[in-house]
């Protein structure tokens, strides 16, 4: 196929949409809102799991040294913790910092004449959350150590919502990138069935099946494309204004992000869209090529 022949293709896709105008507004807008529901499922449940996964990093256990120990061997214990595989930092709490802040926290209660009780503490951050409890039942076996917690009862309770947050999101964006291939493809095939005719002309006069079926599938890479850059839009002002509500509403859940940006929300949009579109065509214009 030479580089007339192409142009002359591209040329009629062009054509084609003009002159279908309706249908083409009907498959745009279809992809559209098929697009940008799916976008922002997606990006509810990225952002949701992106901040279950954020409040569960917040989790540490807390070591608290026996009272007659040492700097030098409090010392020498975080060090030993920190060489302990998936501790990802370990933090010195010295009982010098926490008895002013006990006092502060507590003012009702008269501390006057009393000596510092409060016992050093070693502040653990692990890699992988699911390892903590191995992580904490290691830091027992220190001689030096007097208790530790490791929140357990919590951390397996935020664990079971980020899994099913994670699972379900999974699914369900499966299930609904499913659907919204099937109502673009139908759309697409909706567009295609109008030109049938149009089709059996073109076969009559002797055009190729190739001749006749870049044009359609460029026409439904231009469907999803313009479709694909409508649901960014779409998308854009939706993020704008639930963050303004969100800022408004609740100020603590300013800093929760999908961790998405938009160019990638463009990217992903745009190759859906094109892919889907192209694919629609080429499938739904077999039919009326083989009879």
């Amino acid at each position: 196929m030479n580089p007339r022949s192409i142009e002359f293709l591209i040329q009629e896709a062009f054509v084609g949409v003009r002159r279908n105008g309706l249908m083409a507004v009907a498959s745009i807008s279809t992809i559209a809102l098929s697009l940008a529901i799916l976008a922002s499922f997606c990006l509810f449940i990225f952002g949701a799991h992106r901040f279950a996964q954020n409040e569960l990093n917040k989790f540490e256990i807390a070591v608290y040294i026996k009272t007659n120990t040492d700097k030098t061997a409090v010392a020498s214990l975080a060090e030993q913790v920190r060489g302990i595989p998936d501790v990802r930092s370990v933090i010195v709490y010295p009982k010098e910092q926490a008895w002013p802040e006990f006092k502060k926290s507590l003012p009702h209660i008269d501390t006057a004449g009393l000596n510092n009780p409060l016992p050093d503490k070693l502040r653990v951050a692990v890699r992988d959350q699911r390892r903590t409890t191995k992580v904490a039942d290691r830091i027992r076996q220190f001689e030096e150590v007097d208790a530790v917690q490791d929140g357990r009862t919590q951390r397996q309770y935020v664990l079971a919502i980020t899994d099913f947050v994670k699972w379900f999101g999974i699914i369900a964006s499966f299930a609904l990138l499913t659907a919204t291939i099937f109502i673009i493809s139908n759309a697409i095939r909706l567009t295609v069935f109008v030109r049938r005719r149009e089709i059996r002309i073109m076969q009559m006069v002797g055009a190729t099946n190739w001749f006749i079926r870049i044009p359609l599938v460029i026409e439904g890479v231009i469907f999803g494309a313009s479709g694909a850059l409508i649901a960014f839009g779409l998308v854009g002002i939706g993020i704008t204004y639930l963050s303004s509500v969100v800022a408004r509403v609740m100020p603590m859940m300013q800093t929760v992000s999908t961790g998405v940006g938009r160019n990638e929300i463009l990217a992903a949009l745009m190759t859906g869209g094109v892919v889907i579109g192209a694919a629609g065509s080429f499938v739904s214009i077999r039919r009326f090529l083989k009879n």
